[in-house]
């Protein structure tokens, strides 16, 4: 029967109907019961009209909101401050309530804080429960109540690891029929009064903490036959433990010290047991027995009222000062020979203790040692597991030294103000070092001095000191959670050290955070280091180390690795609002990957440094450069992004043979910028929307650009000033503002297969001489195609595309000399020519296709025309067919048509030159030699690609630059050499039914790209298997399988979404899941999120996965099927599916 004063809520289980009702939902419930309500999902703040809240709980507490009539559910809400809870909950954020916050209303469920916090107003109670039985509240943080855990009527319930603070009352037991309670490891500190029972009996309150409460720490009134236990109740305002009119209770083992009035009052209050007790230095008494006749022994006291230990006046043993054992006490100056427990501060001349035996533990109590400068607070030389906890240690030498002595404990101490360190190991093994603090040191806070390995140093606080947080010198160890903070000279350092591990310590404020000094094969994981007046990370002449997830901002260098600091890798690490990011100085061999070195003035930096690869790093919005390599050479640049940087997305200065594939550099000034760096390889590179040029090479020579893009910027690559000898193949510079390639001054720079269109010039050549320029494409540009300005001399223009440009398709100035043209396609420019010579006999040519020239012929014509005119009838008959003619592979398609073979080419096949047209393959292939695209689409609408085998080109489709609504259906893209289908700033364009296999990249590859529809494709054996880059696609139905790194990835799938798609690895997400729906053998992945290789697909698989996570089944050769949020997903994935 429970008793509610809250009318939302009445049950009531007596009588027959309702107990025959219970056996029913019983039978009806037994299996699905628990799953079905553990699937409620909260949707709203409050129920609506005409319903009632009623069964809240789950995670994170959760309430179903039931019709008023017919109590049936109709919805569900997330539950909020003064709602009953009914079931297990786990409370997954904090809450803050006005009034009473949570009510339980049930007996034997658990509620798990699980860490968060329940604040209130100053009134109400945090948790509250009257008549209650069997409940467990644990791991709660419950402040600013008038009762934070408030107990009515309630018994055999569990209060474990919580927190009251700051409350009226903490924990509250009250009034009659309040027992067999068990309250253990609760802190109740900084309330009124800290734990309070009121008639109350038969309670266990075991290892609880209430300190500097205004009144009293533990308060018992007319309660009876309770245990207190190892309780500790320090510092209060009147009493730490009061019994009033309380008998038959027992306290044993507790810490009563330091308490305003009295540290235990027993006020009429009769045949308590008190014994083993330790009250000291309370301001009346340690003990007051007013009118009661109570007894005990073995307690620790000085002061008593009308209190005796048996057989001995006053308390069995006194509160001596020093270092109290079993058989003696020790003071500074004494070699400690037993275990032992201080009991006041002490001063020293010298050292103050010394360990002198193994296997004993010294306990401060929190008490303070006190040297003169000198020596050592605590000192143990040759012993074995000592354990030195609870002391302050101040103005000794070294406050704690140990000295081969191996597998010991130094715990919780305070070591501040010593002349030379705070905690000094040498040669020491196998010790733990947990929440230390040594601060404000001479040199520095903690010092592990040379052969002291395999030490754990675990949340300790090493600030202020003279020299170094934490020095670690010949040894190493494994460092977690410590912090080094505003020491003069290094946070954290390690000198010849290898073999350390570094987690999550945190280094700010420092001259250098974390410094390595020639040490070697550490690992640093998720560290911070941050505000150091030079570099947060530092390394030098260290190698092979590993940093992982570490964050350095607001430093002078975020990572620094420095002079012969080789072969190490930094991984995933964010290095933020430094001058430097990541800054190498003369450093060989080191892997950077996956690194975000954004918002800094220089991103990566790599300064007389070679042989480093830098991949998948975002060097984005920073104030100068983002990727710089000075007078570096041979390091390789892969798939790294440096957008939106002030001046230049990526800067070599001096450098030569580095390689940079499949970078992306847009919206800077500058892209790419080469100056004075010779013999590099750029392949793949994007450099888009920069102020100034994509690709810009300064004096640069011998350079190989092959496959990058460079669309809309002021010039798409500009080769300036004695830039020789570059080679220039397959790039694409589309709707750049001025030129899409340009040569100014620049001499012997073979360009072929290039695609120059839609800029305001396509190629341009100026001062620029015996360059040569082979089957590149300049169409629709809005001035000239291909032009050649003065002092120009012996180029060569052959086998070159040159169609609709507004102007001239090429065009040659008064001065140029010695200029051949040959066999281009020049057709369909403009209001003027198709071919303009001012420079008279000089240019010579043959074999050309045009219709209109001005000052030129080919030199077989003896007119003044070309060889061919653009009308010129069709000769292959073999290709694809119009109907009245044939494209083959160099072609440009204007019409739609049908192949009726199969064709094979060196470069790029075909080239779709028209909008609204269909390309039918028939079955039938195109083949390359590695080079080329297969089919390049670029700024083309409403085109059909169909039925088309694409092997063995650089790229199999390729549709770029505002390609949209275009079809892909039916293609076999296969054994490519980069990309199998590659969509670049195209949108809203349709694959479906496409085979994509074994292409080297990525089968599919999606760039700046939105609303394309991928439908039943079939993509496998690539390296990624489908690949999106700041792009939004709905993916639906696809196989995406067996591809060699990941069938999916990317680093932001923005919007995308889709279903039904079969995968193994990767970041996809399906809708509603977290992975592909199937995985590649073809079953709902997610019908088997709990891992017992039992996939749900009908009732019966439902019933034996959950028969194996009841226990029911034996059978189930599983490890994970006890994951009960797990279970709940599958059953959900089930329902789903049906």
């Amino acid at each position: 029967m429970w008793k509610m004063t809250n009318k939302k809520l009445i049950e009531n289980s007596n009588g027959a109907e309702g107990k025959n009702n219970l056996i029913k939902i019983s039978r009806l419930l037994f299996l699905f019961g628990l799953l079905i309500f553990g699937l409620i999902v909260g949707v709203g703040a409050s129920c609506p009209s005409g319903t009632y809240s009623d069964n809240c709980g789950g995670s994170p507490c959760e309430c179903e909101c039931k019709n008023s009539i017919t109590h049936v559910v109709v919805t569900t809400r997330e539950c909020e401050c003064w709602d009953y809870i009914k079931r297990d909950t786990v409370l997954t954020k904090n809450f803050v309530c006005s009034g009473n916050c949570f009510q339980i209303a049930v007996d034997n469920i658990v509620i798990d804080g699980n860490g968060h916090s329940i604040t209130g107003k100053g009134s109400g109670d945090g948790i509250s429960f009257e008549g209650g039985k069997n409940l467990k509240i644990k791991n709660l943080k419950i402040y600013n109540f008038s009762c934070g855990i408030n107990v009515y009527y309630s018994s055999n319930n569990i209060l474990t690891n919580n927190t009251v603070n700051n409350n009226y009352y903490g924990i509250h037991l009250s009034p009659s029929s309040s027992s067999n309670n068990t309250l253990t490891n609760n802190t109740a500190n900084n309330n009124v009064r800290g734990i309070y029972l009121l008639f109350s009996s038969n309670n266990t309150l075991n290892s609880n903490t209430a300190n500097n409460n205004i009144w009293d720490g533990i308060v018992l009134g007319s309660s009876s036959n309770n245990n207190l236990i190892n309780n500790t109740l320090n510092n209060n305002g009147y009493d730490g433990i009061y019994l009033q009119s309380s008998s038959n209770n027992t306290l044993t083992d507790n810490t009563v010290n330091n308490n305003s009035d009295n540290g235990i009052r027993l006020d009429i209050s009769s045949n308590n047991t008190v014994k083993n007790n330790t009250v000291c230095s309370n301001t009346i008494f340690d003990i007051d027995n007013r009118e009661s006749i109570n007894t005990g022994n073995n307690n620790t006291c000085d002061t008593t009222s009308n209190w005796n230990d048996t057989n001995t006046k006053g308390c069995t043993y006194p509160c001596l000062c020093g270092c109290v054992g079993a058989n003696h006490i020790f003071i500074c100056g004494d070699t400690v020979n037993e275990s032992c427990n201080l009991t006041c501060n002490l001063d020293s001349t010298g050292t103050c203790f010394t360990i002198g035996v193994d296997d004993i533990v010294i306990d401060g109590k929190g008490y303070s040692i006190t040297g003169n400068g000198g020596w050592n607070g605590i000192g143990a030389d040759v012993r074995n597991n000592v354990t030195i906890k609870n002391f302050k240690v101040y103005n000794f030498q070294r406050g704690i030294k140990l000295y081969y002595s191996n597998d010991g404990e130094i715990n919780n101490n305070t070591l501040n103000n010593n002349t030379m360190y705070g905690i000094y190991l040498w040669e020491s093994l196998n010790n733990t070092l947990i929440n230390n603090t040594a601060n404000s040191n001479e040199r520095s806070g903690i010092y592990l001095k040379e052969d002291s390995y395999y030490n754990t140093l675990i949340n300790n606080t090493a600030h202020l000191n003279n020299v170094n947080g934490i020095h670690i010198e010949y040894s190493g160890h494994i460092l977690i959670n410590n912090t080094a903070n505003n020491n003069t000279e290094v946070g954290i350092y390690l000198l010849l050290s290898p073999f350390c591990t570094l987690i999550n310590n945190t280094a700010h404020s420092n001259n250098h955070g974390i410094h390595l000094e020639k040490s070697s094969t550490n690992n640093l994981i998720n560290n911070t280091a941050h505000s150091n007046n030079d570099n947060g990370i530092y390394l030098t002449m260290s190698s092979n180390n590993n940093l992982i997830n570490n964050t350095a901002r607001s430093n002078n260098i975020g990572i620094y690795l420095w002079s012969d600091s080789h072969s190490n890798k930094l991984i995933n690490n964010t290095v933020y609002l430094n001058n430097r990011g990541i800054y190498l100085n003369s450093c060989l061999w080191n892997d950077i990957i996956n690194n975000n070195a954004s918002s800094n003035n220089h991103g990566i930096y790599l300064d007389h440094s070679e042989h480093n690869t830098l991949t998948s790093n975002t060097a984005d919005d920073d104030g100068v450069d983002g990727i710089v390599l000075n007078s570096s050479s041979d390091n390789t640049l892969i798939n790294n992004t440096a957008n939106d940087n002030f001046n230049l997305g990526i800067y070599s200065w001096h450098s030569s043979k580095n390689t940079l594939i499949n970078n992306t550099a847009n919206n800077n000034n500058n892209g790419i910028y080469l100056s004075n760096s010779s013999n590099n390889t750029l392949t793949k590179n994007t450099a888009n929307n920069n102020d100034h040029q994509g690709i810009y090479l300064d004096n640069s020579s011998n350079n190989t650009l092959t496959y990058n893009a460079l669309d809309s910027n002021h010039y798409g690559i500009y080769l300036k000033t004695h830039s020789n000898y570059n080679t220039l193949t397959c790039n694409t510079a589309h709707t750049n503002g001025n030129d899409g390639i340009y040569l100014k001054s620049s001499s012997n720079n073979t360009l072929t297969n290039n695609v120059a269109n839609l800029n305001t010039f396509g190629i341009g050549l100026d001062s620029s001489s015996n360059n040569t320029l082979n089957d590149n494409t300049a169409n629709g540009n809005n001035v000239d195609g291909i032009y050649i300005q003065a002092n120009s001399l012996n180029n060569n223009i052959t086998n070159n595309n040159i169609i609709s440009n507004n102007n001239n398709g090429i065009y040659i100035a008064s001065d140029p000399s010695n200029t051949a043209i040959n066999n281009n396609y020049v057709c369909f420019n403009g209001y003027t020519t198709d071919i303009v010579n001012n420079a008279g006999a000089s240019t010579t040519g043959n074999n050309n296709t045009c219709d209109t020239t001005s000052g030129y012929q080919d030199s077989t014509t003896g007119t003044t025309n070309c060889t061919r005119p653009c009308t010129a009838p069709p000769t292959p008959t073999c290709g694809c067919y119009t109907g009245t003619y044939y494209y083959t592979c160099g072609d440009t398609i204007i019409t739609s048509c049908v192949m009726n073979c199969n064709l094979t080419y060196s470069g790029t096949c075909f080239t779709i030159g028209a909008d609204n047209i269909v390309v039918d393959g028939a079955g039938y292939g195109i083949t390359g030699n590695n080079t080329g695209y297969g089919i390049n689409v670029t700024g083309r609408n409403n085109v059909t690609i169909k039925n088309v085998n694409v092997y063995n080109f650089d790229n199999g489709i390729y549709l770029d630059y505002s390609s949209n609504n275009n079809t892909l259906t039916g293609n076999t893209v296969n054994s490519n050499n980069w990309w199998g289908i590659l969509i670049s700033n195209s949108n809203n364009n349709i694959l479906t039914s496409n085979t994509v296999n074994n292409n080297t990249l990525n089968g599919i590859h999606l760039y700046s790209s939105n609303n394309n529809i991928l439908q039943g494709n079939e993509i496998s054996n690539n390296s990624i298997g489908i690949y999106s880059e700041n792009s939004n696609s709905t993916i639906n139905s696809n196989i995406v399988c067996n591809n060699t790194n990941l069938d999916f990835n990317s680093s932001n799938w923005l919007k995308s979404s889709g279903i039904n798609n079969r995968c193994n690895t990767g970041n996809w997400k399906d809708t509603g899941i977290d992975s592909c729906w199937y995985n590649c053998s073809g079953f709902p992945k997610l019908c088997d999120l709990n891992n017992d290789e039992i996939y749900t697909q009908n009732w019966e698989d439902l019933m034996t996965a959950y028969k194996c996570f009841l226990g029911i089944e034996r059978s189930c050769d599983v490890i994970n099927y006890q994951n009960w949020n797990l279970m709940k997903q599958e059953y959900n994935c089930f329902i789903n599916g049906q």
